[in-house]
């Protein structure tokens, strides 16, 4: 099986359900006082070395929300990142392949009430559009990392296949509501993009200093799931 299948199918469902007829009442999900969902699409790292392909990552997340507007929620994930630079005056090529798994502790804002406020009143924008922080801690496990730059050289000094840091992660997603058919009615299907700034330069494995500084890795995750609401407030 295509290993980018699951990500696929996630993005073809969006596109579908962004055509689809979607409730009209009240947000009856965002009534409610907890959230589970899961999660799954691509992610690529912006660190040394020039190619980075997208690669799988999956999550789990639980949400409090306090109000239509805020939710406080924590989030386990797993995931791949690889990056690699071919061969040129300085080594034979290198190559860096990372299975992570990272956990967070996030807060997303709502944009409702600013869209009411400008007098944007439909429906399918209310309680969709999102905004979001957290932080979070990482754990790298390189398991190809390439470590002699040249087949001839001793390991280099700048590199670590097995490290640790802590994360500052930024959000932004949208919220769709399903169709008001049974547990669908306290369904939303979800898509998020978020960019994590990591405060360490070994995400990759590799530390260079260009002009002399040091500049620590990122890397971006795109995802689509289903999270699901229970617990009334009211």
């Amino acid at each position: 099986m295509n290993r980018y299948l699951i990500g696929n199918l996630l993005l073809l469902f969006s596109s579908t359900l962004a055509h689809a007829q979607f409730r009209d009442d009240a947000a009856d999900a965002y009534n409610q006082k907890h959230m589970v969902g899961i999660n799954a699409g691509g992610t690529v790292i912006d660190g040394e070395l020039k190619n980075h392909p997208v690669r799988d990552v999956f999550s789990v997340t639980y949400g409090y929300n306090f109000s239509e507007k805020l939710r406080i929620g924590v989030e386990c994930a797993a995931g791949e990142l690889y990056s690699a630079s071919p061969a040129n005056e300085w080594t034979s090529g290198l190559q860096s392949h990372n299975n992570f798994t990272t956990a967070n502790v996030n807060a997303r804002y709502s944009f409702n009430n600013i869209f009411n406020r400008h007098g944007l009143k439909n429906k399918e924008i209310k309680n969709r559009l999102y905004w979001g922080l957290g932080l979070g801690y990482l754990n790298n496990n390189l398991s190809t990392l390439t470590t002699r730059f040249r087949p001839d050289q001793a390991p280099n000094e700048h590199t670590k296949s097995t490290s640790s840091t802590a994360v500052l992660l930024e959000n932004i997603g949208m919220d769709f509501k399903l169709p008001k058919t049974g547990l669908l009615s306290k369904t939303i299907f979800n898509i998020n993009f978020q960019a994590n700034y990591a405060f360490s330069d070994y995400v990759d494995g590799y530390s260079f200093k260009s002009g002399g500084l040091v500049s620590n890795d990122v890397y971006f995750t795109f995802t689509a799931g289903l999270h699901f609401y229970f617990g009334s407030r009211e």
